[in-house]
């Protein structure tokens, strides 16, 4: 084939520099970015949530007056 010919349509076409697989899927770059800091903030407080390290930590449970304390 010369480089006179004109393309069969069998080729790939061609994208433009510095674009890569990941924009062809349709989703923007800051989408991606977000879904993953979300994932991410997901996890830690799941994490925190299993290790007791959660917002229940810093609530009352009831009365916690001790016995000494109940005494006085």
């Amino acid at each position: 084939m010369s480089m006179h010919e004109p393309a069969t349509g069998s080729e790939e076409p061609q994208r433009p520099v510095g674009s890569d697989d990941a924009s062809a899927s349709g989703m923007p770059r800051w989408v991606k970015v977000f879904l993953i800091v979300a994932v991410a903030v997901a996890a830690l407080v799941v994490a925190a949530l299993i290790t007791g390290h959660g917002p229940g930590r810093h609530m009352g449970h009831g009365s916690h007056v001790s016995e000494a304390g109940a005494r006085a």
